[in-house]
């Protein structure tokens, strides 16, 4: 994760169902919102070192950049 192509990623299952309702609501593509790849680094070690739940996301870049 040193090198920026991962993250921390903290969204509930409740966030990413509410995400994918309102995205399929306004007829959007269904996709996460990269919620959690804007936390900083002490941010994301903080909510680790309170026991939050987390998963790894791989960062994926688009054509035109990060998608």
């Amino acid at each position: 994760m040193k090198n920026g192509d991962a993250y921390h990623c903290f969204c509930t299952a409740e966030r990413l169902h509410g995400l994918r309702e309102t995205q399929m609501k306004n007829k959007q593509v269904t996709k996460y919102d990269g919620h959690c790849q804007r936390l900083t680094e002490t941010e994301a070690y903080a909510k680790i070192r309170a026991g939050e739940p987390y998963v790894i996301r791989l960062r994926v870049y688009s054509i035109g950049g990060i998608d």
